[in-house]
Order: C-alpha cells, then sequence, then structure tokens
C-alpha cells in the first residue's frame, strides 16, 4: 500500500484530463486557431462574430501565464456579443471567464459567471433553430459539468448531486452525449469515492459503463472497469475486483492503449502486493513498466520502479529493491516530481538508515524535507488566492497570518540552503584535491539552486502583499454594502430632523448598526449591537438587521416588545439552518413613539440595553432597562418586556451600545497601559450638562470626549449612539 496513492492521485488525474479534454474541445470546436489572433480583432474588416471568437481564444491561451488580461479579454469578448445580440458567444466568453476565476482560485466569482452562461444558454436551448438548439443544451451542460466539479471540490455534495441530476437529464436524451456522459460519470464518481460514498461512486460507474457501451466506446469501457475494480478492492470484495481489472486490461489490450495497461497492471500489481503474493505481484510491476517505457510515461514509469522496489523489499531482495528506487529517485529529479521524489527519498532514507549510512540517508531525509517544504509553499499560496471569496475571517488576522507563515517558510528554506552549503563544505576539505574540483561543480549547481529559490520567495512575497491588498479591498467593498443596509441620511433627517447619529466601527465594517422604520404613524428607531465586530460581526449584522425589517414589514408589528420576541424568532431559525451551533446574536434598545399635541407616548424594549432620557426640567438622568437576554440562543428565554412613557416635547431619548461606555482610557492611561472603562455613570454626567445644548453640539462634545478619553488606546469596540429631541 505504500504506493497506492500515488496510483489513486494517477487515476484522479487522468479523470481531470479526459473532463477537460471532453469539455474544452465541444467549447472551441467552431472556433478559427490562428497566428494573428490579435490582429483579427483589431482589422475593422473582420466580422463581430469572428472577433468575439478570436477574443475568447485569447483569453484561453494567455489565462496560465497573465490571468487578469485574460479576464479583460473574454469580458471584451462578453460585451461585445452582448452589443450585438450574438448569444453563442455572450455565454461562451461567460463560461471562459468563470472558468479563468476558478483556477484562480476565486470559487464565489466562476459560479457567478457560469450561472450568467447559464441564463443565456437556457435561452438558445428553446430556440426554433435546430443548431442554436442543440448549441444551447450542450453549453448547459458543460457549466453544470463545471459546476458540480466545484462543489465536489469543496465538499458541498448537496449542491454537488443537484446540478449532476440536471447535466445528466439534459445528455440522457441525446444518444450523441453518451461517450460524453461516460467520462463525465467517472469524474463524478469520483468525488463519492473521495468522499467514502462508495454505494453512490459504484452505481455512476455502472451508469458510466451502460452509456459507453451504447456506443461502442471500448476505451471508456476499459476506464470504468478499472475503477470499477478499484471501488471493490476498497469495500474489500477482492475476486470481484481483479475479474473486473482483468477485463479492463484485456479491453486496453485490444485498442493498443499502453498507458491503461500500464495503470490497470500497476493496481493488480499492489492488490497481489497487498495479499503477499509477491510472485504474482512482482509479475504485473514488471508489465506496467514495459508497458509505460514503450508509451514513454514517466509517471508510471516512476510508479512501477516504486512498486517494484517495494516487493523486492518483502523478498529480502535489498540489491534489486535499491536498485528500482535509485532508479525512481532519478526519473522523479530528473522530471521534476515532487510527489515521487518524496516517496522514494523516504525509502532510500529509511534503507540506508537500516545499513548503517547514516551519512547518504541524511541527505535523502534532507532531500525529502526540502521538497516537502516546496510543496507547502505551494499549497500555502493556493489557499491565500481562495481567502478574496470567504468572509468568514478578520481583516487584520487574515494579512498578519499569512505574513507570519511566509517569514517562517522563507527563514525555514533559507536555513536548509545555508545548512546544505555548510555541510557540502565541511565535506570537501577533508577530500582530495580530484573530488575537490567535483564538489566546486556541484557548489556551483547548489548555488543557482539557492538563487532560484530566493527569487522564487522573492515573488511569493510580493504576491502575497498582493493578496493582502484585494482582501482589503474586498472588505472596503463590504463596507459599502453595510453602509446601504444602514437609513439615509435624508431619512433619517427627515423623520428625525432633531437628532444625532455617532457611529465609529471599530473596523472598516462593524457589528453595531442604527435602525430606522416609520410604520402606522409610529417612528420606530434603535441602536443595535451584534456579536463580534469586524467581517464577523458585520454578517451577523445583516441576518439581524433583515429579521428586524421582516418583523415590521411582513408581520406588520409595531410595539417594540414584538418586534424583538419576532425578530429573535426569525434570526435563531436563520441560525439553525447551520449544521454547526451558532451562538451568536445581538443586543439593542428599541423605541416606538407618536406625537399627541405637546405630549409623546414613548414605548421602549430592550435586549441587554437600556435607554437614557433627559427630561426638560429634570435635575438628572433617568435610565429605562431592557431585559437581561439578547436576540438569539438562550436557553432560560421569556417574552420582552415594553415600557411606556409619557414625554413632553423638548425632551431628549439617548439610545447606546456599549462600546462608548466601555471604551478603556482617561487618565489611568499614564499610570498603566489600559486605562479604565468609561462607564455608563461618566456617561450620564456627561449628557446632563449637554442636553440643552442644539443636538448638533451634542454630536461635537460625546466625539470630542470619546476621543480624549481614548488617547492613544485602541478603540475596542464598535460604537453607535442616537440622541433624539422629541
Amino acid at each position: 500500500m505504500q504506493v497506492y496513492a500515488q496510483i489513486l492521485l494517477q487515476k484522479i488525474k487522468l479523470f481531470s484530463t479526459v473532463f477537460f479534454m471532453v469539455v474544452c474541445a465541444n467549447l472551441y470546436a467552431q472556433v478559427p486557431l490562428t497566428d494573428s489572433l490579435e490582429n483579427l480583432v483589431t482589422n475593422k474588416q473582420t466580422p463581430d462574430t469572428t472577433r468575439v471568437f478570436a477574443l475568447c481564444n485569447i483569453a484561453r491561451d494567455i489565462k496560465g501565464n497573465n490571468p487578469n488580461k485574460a479576464i479583460l479579454k473574454a469580458k471584451e469578448a462578453t460585451l461585445l456579443s452582448r452589443q450585438i445580440n450574438f448569444l453563442h458567444g455572450e455565454a461562451l466568453s461567460l463560461i471562459n471567464t468563470g472558468e479563468i476565476y476558478y483556477e484562480m482560485g476565486k470559487h464565489k466569482e466562476a459560479l457567478e459567471y457560469w450561472f450568467q452562461s447559464i441564463a443565456v444558454y437556457k435561452q438558445m436551448s428553446v430556440s426554433e433553430k435546430a443548431q442554436e438548439k442543440a448549441l444551447g443544451l450542450h453549453g448547459l451542460t458543460d457549466n453544470l459539468i463545471f459546476i458540480s466539479r466545484l462543489y465536489c471540490e469543496i465538499g458541498e455534495l448537496k449542491n454537488f448531486e443537484k446540478h449532476v441530476a440536471e447535466a445528466k437529464e439534459i445528455m440522457k436524451n441525446n444518444p450523441n452525449e453518451y461517450s460524453r456522459l461516460g467520462w463525465i460519470g467517472i469524474e463524478w464518481a469520483g468525488c463519492y469515492y473521495g468522499n467514502e460514498k462508495y454505494d453512490e461512486a459504484e452505481k455512476l460507474y455502472n451508469d458510466a459503463l451502460e452509456s459507453f457501451r451504447k456506443v461502442n466506446d471500448q476505451y471508456g469501457t476499459a476506464n470504468t472497469l478499472a475503477n470499477i475494480g478499484m471501488l471493490q478492492n476498497k469495500r474489500g470484495n477482492t475476486d470481484y475486483a481483479l475479474l473486473s481489472l482483468n477485463r479492463s486490461l484485456e479491453l486496453y489490450k485490444k485498442v493498443n492503449s499502453l498507458d491503461g495497461q500500464a495503470w490497470v497492471n500497476n493496481i493488480i500489481g499492489n492488490i497481489y502486493n497487498d495479499a503477499n503474493k509477491l510472485d504474482l505481484a512482482n509479475k504485473y510491476f514488471q508489465e506496467a513498466l514495459e508497458n509505460s517505457i514503450e508509451c514513454n510515461s514517466i509517471d508510471f514509469q516512476i510508479n512501477s520502479l516504486i512498486n517494484l522496489g517495494v516487493v523486492y523489499k518483502k523478498m529480502d531482495k535489498s540489491t534489486e529493491s535499491i536498485s528500482y528506487w535509485k532508479k525512481a529517485h532519478a526519473l522523479a529529479l530528473k522530471h521534476s516530481k515532487p510527489g515521487y521524489l518524496i516517496t522514494t527519498s523516504r525509502n532510500l532514507s529509511g534503507y540506508l538508515e537500516q545499513k548503517g549510512d547514516t551519512k547518504n540517508a541524511l541527505l535523502y531525509l534532507r532531500q525529502m524535507i526540502a521538497v516537502k517544504d516546496s510543496l507547502n509553499n505551494s499549497e500555502n499560496m493556493k489557499a491565500i488566492g481562495k481567502l478574496e471569496s470567504q468572509y468568514d475571517f478578520d481583516k487584520e488576522q487574515a494579512i498578519q497570518t499569512s505574513l507570519h507563515e511566509q517569514e517562517l517558510s522563507t527563514q525555514k528554506a533559507i536555513a536548509v540552503a545555508e545548512q546544505k552549503q555548510q555541510n557540502i563544505i565541511l565535506i570537501s576539505v577533508t577530500i582530495g584535491l580530484i573530488i575537490f574540483l567535483v564538489f566546486s561543480i556541484f557548489l556551483y549547481n547548489r548555488f543557482r539552486i539557492t538563487n532560484k529559490q530566493k527569487h522564487l520567495i522573492a515573488q511569493q512575497k510580493e504576491l502575497v502583499m498582493e493578496k493582502n491588498k484585494e482582501i482589503l479591498d474586498s472588505i472596503k467593498y463590504a463596507k459599502r454594502i453595510q453602509a446601504a443596509v444602514l437609513p439615509a441620511k435624508a431619512t433619517f433627517n427627515k423623520l428625525l430632523p432633531d437628532s444625532f447619529i455617532i457611529y465609529k466601527p471599530k473596523d472598516i465594517v462593524a457589528g453595531d448598526f442604527y435602525w430606522l422604520e416609520h410604520k402606522n404613524d409610529k417612528i420606530l428607531v434603535a441602536a443595535c449591537d451584534c456579536t463580534g465586530h469586524g467581517v464577523p460581526g458585520a454578517m451577523v449584522s445583516v441576518i439581524c438587521n433583515n429579521g428586524m425589517n421582516r418583523s415590521v414589514r411582513e408581520h406588520n408589528i409595531t410595539s417594540p416588545d414584538e418586534i424583538l420576541n419576532k425578530t429573535r424568532e426569525i434570526v435563531v431559525q436563520e441560525f439553525d439552518k447551520s449544521e454547526e451551533s451558532v451562538n451568536d446574536g445581538m443586543d439593542l434598545a428599541l423605541i416606538s413613539f407618536a406625537y399627541s399635541g405637546n405630549k409623546i407616548a414613548l414605548e421602549f424594549a430592550g435586549a441587554n440595553n437600556s435607554i437614557l432620557v433627559a427630561r426638560k426640567d429634570a435635575d438628572d438622568i433617568e435610565e429605562v432597562e431592557g431585559d437581561k437576554q439578547p436576540i438569539g440562543a438562550f436557553d432560560d428565554f421569556k417574552p420582552y418586556v415594553k415600557h411606556q412613557l409619557v414625554l413632553n416635547k423638548g425632551d431628549m431619548v439617548y439610545l447606546f451600545t456599549d462600546g462608548y461606555k466601555d471604551q478603556f482610557g482617561g487618565e489611568e492611561i499614564y499610570k498603566n497601559k489600559s486605562g479604565k472603562k468609561f462607564k455608563g455613570n461618566r456617561l450620564k454626567k456627561l449628557l446632563l450638562t449637554i442636553k440643552d445644548k442644539n443636538t448638533e453640539e451634542q454630536k461635537q462634545i460625546l466625539e470630542e470626549e470619546f476621543d480624549k478619553w481614548k488617547g492613544s488606546l485602541d478603540q475596542i469596540d464598535d460604537v453607535c449612539a442616537i440622541g433624539i429631541r422629541l
């Protein structure tokens, strides 16, 4: 089983290659390929439809080296297609754009463009023109295949199955699609196989087998039988597995597929190796090696050599075992196969250590570690590319984590390179002039490799900085979206002309928000504080804001206590949809009031928050406390209590979240680093001194006092405050 994982990897690569060959061949079958695509685009005599195809081809050709430029070309093709009402060109350029974003790791954008492409292809699929209808149906399946593959990769099997079913429904009614349906079926089955859903995988493999047999596709049949054999072996049905694999091998011989024979011979050899039938395992591995040499497949050659080394080791034939592993190692080194380099280096290091050759064992061990480090760096960069579409991480955490990991990787790579050089120099000093000359050549090669590594590290660091900027831009865009959710200033000024709002997010986006509605002659105002701050707090605030809007707009509720009860019900329902436990929620103070002459009937309900009332002729600030329970999951929940007050015109009502009074600062900053909290009593005293001033002056004083109190310390939480003169 030592190299079985690499056989499975080879299988997956084979599926992916076939998958993209089939899909891309269909996508671009009608596109004229020339050596002067740019000239076609710029030439005014070129028909517009030809220019669209040329732009799509340019985007496809340069996406590997210059994805940003490729996206511009694809979008240019989309714009031109829409201008000339060319549906096929529009849909083709959209699927092209989605594929580029997918390869950049931007899954959200990829799905967006693929779904746009589906919408266009659906228009074509109902066309009365036979050719346009066929292109529409074919394009629909292409998009659904891409989408299902993406959902499989990220583990969303429900969405995967939904789009698989849609694609199969379209393809099964078209005999021309049977062969492609078989290959894509293998790809889909591989998703279930990788998620250990073997019953579902077996069904899809059998469906693929039926599709291939309908069109007498012997190559596809052989591939499917091999996969069925691997699946049955995984489930412990060894006899059934060998029967399917031998039938696959016969078909591969019939169609003269040497790489297929090499693949299946390696699988059968591994089954016999696991069963300790070493002579049979050796026989099939030798045949796999001969097949792979004849078809010049480096991967299968290395695989076969490693497998032979394992078998001979079990036979206690150390000389043959080490010989095969060294041949595999040399090929992996020559053709830059990092996965195989790790395996061969590990095997050789272990063998040499057992033999007492610790010096050479250490060299192979270090080589294995260096390759692993390189692969880890590559994986880190891919992960950073995907962070842009995820808002689950706070900005500063994402940036600092990425930079920290990059710095550690850089230091480790340099340390490994320097250690290698020191060891080489130490050895060279102890040997003669001739060996010293050989070593000098080797040192020069090492020096070139080290420079190449340093150049690669510099490129990676530049990419990290670029990604950090992209993440920050995304969060700034999220701020614009959150600002659109907040009540417009014009609406606030119209309904509450003598009022102020203080809104200070701790980060770019916030968990605090303010809310305003006008319903049935009542004005409803709230200051809300959702769990957390930054991106996570902002995401919770969207759900809570939506819950309050629905309570008023859909359920026609205007009583503050009932609004809070209904909002809690909606929020809990939303979080219950998650498979994980979510305990996030919201604290808030909500008031409603209506005018009746000089008297104002004010109603209030609160979740862990209170309101402050400053009557015109009073010498103190009146605090009305809310219920001690949040909007969200709460074990001992009770309905919220409504408080009713009668106020006079000119009285002030204040709504605060806890960010203002919880801010650390004051004179204690100079005594210790942390300072002390502002606290509610100090806030009441401050309001008492400013309640008779106009609201604009009150706002200015509150902001200045907050900044003065905070001093050089960081803001610890979002701040939201509302003052209303009734």
